[in-house]
């Protein structure tokens, strides 16, 4: 009946890389997860920027596809995902989420917006609480 999320923000972290010791604990290889990581900070550097955002997207339309077809009719997605930053510019988040989303079938039924002071160059991004629904 529900689906709560909060994917990884684009640009913002290399996650696995946070992972590393956890991993190594564990005895599996980072390398063969490289791949599979949502937007990774290191996916937007230089001259990256368009080809990351467009890998954002394609990884997000399928994790989407996925939350759709998971849910009951009437189903709800609840969406906690932060604004990106790189090169001085913000990557939005809510407005791809939201197309993302109608076009593997969800509709939209709310939104709300609010600013995040961070430490880094974009000193302030916004993040988002966003609310989709598989149609009855």
């Amino acid at each position: 009946g529900a689906v709560l999320t909060s994917p990884p923000y684009p640009a913002v972290y290399d996650y696995l890389r946070l992972q590393e010791l956890r991993l190594a604990w564990l005895g599996l290889d980072l390398g063969k997860r490289d791949s599979a990581e949502i937007s990774p900070r290191r996916d937007f550097v230089g001259p990256e920027r368009e080809r990351g955002i467009k890998r954002w997207r394609e990884d997000q339309r399928s994790w989407l596809k996925k939350a759709h077809a998971a849910l009951l009719p009437g189903g709800r997605v609840f969406v906690v995902i932060g604004d990106g930053w790189v090169a001085s510019k913000p990557i939005d988040t809510l407005v791809p989420i939201v197309e993302d989303g109608q076009r593997v079938g969800l509709t939209l039924l709310g939104s709300a917006s609010g600013g995040r002071l961070d430490e880094g160059p974009g000193a302030h991004r916004r993040e988002h609480v966003i609310l989709l629904e598989k149609p009855a």
